[in-house]
C-alpha cells in the first residue's frame, strides 16, 4: 500500500512539474515601438498619436515561420493602448500563446482608433506596420531576453479605403441630384 501510494505521489508531482514547464514555454516579445534600437511612431492625421485615454491601441498579428504572407496572420492576443505622447505604445515583455521560446515567427503590428471600431477588424480608421520576422525570446537557462521588434517602421492610422468610396459615391449622388433641380 505504501508503495503504491509512493508512485502516486511521485506520478502526481511528474505531472505537476510538466504541466508548470508547458505552461512556461512559450515564446516572448518585447511589445513596444520605442526602446531597444526600435523607434517606429505611429501617426494619426499627420502627427504623433496623442492618447491618455486608451482611445488607439496596437496589436500584434503573427505566424509560424519566416516570410508568411499577410493572409497567414492572426491575432495573437496581445494589445495595449498608446501612451499618451509621440505615437508610441509600451506593452512590455509579453508571452506570446501557442509559440515556443526560439520559434521563428513573421509578425505585423496593427493600431486603430477605437472611436471607429472595437477592433482592427471592425474599425474604420486603422494602420499596419511592415512585416517582420522574428526569433522569439525565452529560450535556454536562464531564458532569453524577449525578442524586440527590430526593424518595425512607424505607420499612419487612415480611414479604410471603403470609407474613401462610399464618400465618393455619396459625393456623386449628391451632384446627381443636384443637377436634376
Amino acid at each position: 500500500m505504501k508503495n503504491l501510494l509512493a508512485k502516486k505521489i511521485a506520478v502526481f508531482g511528474a505531472s505537476a512539474l510538466l504541466s508548470i514547464n508547458l505552461a512556461q514555454a512559450q515564446g516572448t516579445v518585447q511589445f513596444d515601438n520605442f526602446g531597444g534600437g526600435v523607434d517606429a511612431p505611429i501617426t494619426y492625421l499627420g502627427a504623433p498619436v496623442e492618447d491618455t485615454t486608451g482611445r488607439f491601441m496596437a496589436g500584434l498579428w503573427i505566424a509560424a515561420g519566416a516570410d508568411q504572407a499577410v493572409e497567414s496572420l492572426v491575432f495573437s492576443g496581445l494589445s495595449t493602448p498608446f501612451v499618451g505622447f509621440g505615437g508610441y505604445f509600451l506593452g512590455g515583455s509579453q508571452a506570446v500563446a501557442g509559440f515556443a521560446p526560439g520559434s521563428q515567427v513573421t509578425v505585423q503590428v496593427r493600431a486603430w482608433d477605437t472611436e471607429t471600431g472595437a477592433t482592427w477588424d471592425l474599425a474604420v480608421w486603422k494602420g499596419a506596420s511592415n512585416l517582420l520576422n522574428i526569433t522569439l525570446g525565452g529560450a535556454g537557462a536562464p531564458p532569453s531576453l524577449p525578442a524586440l521588434l527590430t526593424g518595425l517602421q512607424g505607420f499612419a492610422i487612415v480611414p479604410e479605403p471603403s470609407t474613401f468610396a462610399l464618400a465618393g459615391l455619396g459625393a456623386a449622388a449628391m451632384l446627381i441630384l443636384r443637377r436634376r433641380k
